[in-house]
């Protein structure tokens, strides 16, 4: 019987995390509160405008 293993989150540490968990045998389950996964590694479009959810958000905190 493998042991279960929930990671919070899919942006690139939790992807991490789950793929080294699974491939040491761990039955794992990713959670995500986004429609879709990338945590801070993906992008918004509205109104035919692109944004960078990536590090600028703290890169650039007052833009």
């Amino acid at each position: 019987m493998s042991k279960k293993v929930i990671v919070i989150g899919s942006g690139f540490s939790g992807l991490s995390a789950a793929c080294n968990l699974a491939a040491e045998g761990f039955d794992v389950t990713v959670l995500e509160k986004n429609a879709v996964p990338g945590g801070r590694a993906r992008k918004f479009e509205a109104e035919g405008f692109v944004f960078d959810m990536g590090p600028s958000w703290y890169w650039m905190p007052d833009v």
